[in-house]
């Protein structure tokens, strides 16, 4: 199995901490973000508890509480500044929540957010 170097529990917090925070800007209007928190916890038990029968992997409590953990601070991280950061890229709305999706979908205009980042990028070279 490759590894990154650092301990194995940092590895499950910044998985879960990078998936809550991809999760809650993908979803923003629904579900609410304790929803996705339960959610991504679910999800964390269900693989600690698959690894019970799996026989050449072990189940970790310390690892389930990692996730956990990762996945609490991504969702307090963007519960603190997602408005902010819709705001930068140019996706903030004026109806109830301060976000505006595509009519009837509820999605993310993707055309826009990577024209906002594209225009918005660091420059190179000084070019």
């Amino acid at each position: 199995m490759i590894r990154s170097g650092v301990g194995g529990r940092i590895e499950h917090a910044a998985a879960y901490l990078g998936l809550a925070i991809i999760m809650s800007l993908a979803h923003r209007d629904r579900p609410r973000l304790l929803i996705q928190f339960l959610f991504l916890i679910a999800v964390a038990a269900i693989l600690e508890l698959g690894q019970l029968y799996s026989s050449d992997r072990q189940s970790s409590f310390l690892d389930f509480a990692a996730s956990c953990t990762g996945a609490a601070i991504g969702g307090l991280l963007m519960w603190l500044v997602r408005a902010r950061i819709l705001n930068y890229l140019g996706l903030a709305g004026p109806d109830a929540e301060g976000f505006r999706t595509i009519p009837d979908t509820g999605k993310l205009p993707a055309r826009r957010v990577l024209k906002r980042l594209h225009r918005n990028r660091p420059k190179a070279f000084g070019g």
